[in-house]
């Protein structure tokens, strides 16, 4: 029996939303940790895993938006968050990382 093997980095054909959930859901980092606590606190984690689903193609906006309101914001918090949403496959896996929690 042989196995397939695909790097996360490479672009391939099976750029498929259950591939990319696979593939960014390798470990969790830190910050994913910290943000579902905080999202749990407030009981926003369902809506926030929707609001990174549904609005999927609206994230790249926001995080030009975060860019742009870094002097106002603190420039640590806006840079990991807006970096977040810049990747397509890390907010799908995050998404599915709060239903999973």
């Amino acid at each position: 029996m042989s196995f397939l093997y695909l790097s996360c980095n490479e672009p391939s054909i099976l750029e498929t939303p259950i591939y990319a959930i696979l593939c960014a859901m390798q470990t969790p980092s830190a910050d994913w940790k910290k943000w579902s606590n905080t999202l749990s606190r407030f009981h926003m984690k369902g809506l926030v895993g929707w609001l990174l689903e549904a609005g999927e193609p609206l994230t790249l906006v926001g995080a030009q938006l975060l860019y742009f309101g870094q002097p106002f914001i603190g420039h640590n918090k806006v840079e990991s968050l807006a970096a977040f949403l810049e990747n397509q496959e890390e907010t799908r896996a995050f998404a599915a990382f709060l239903r999973k929690e």
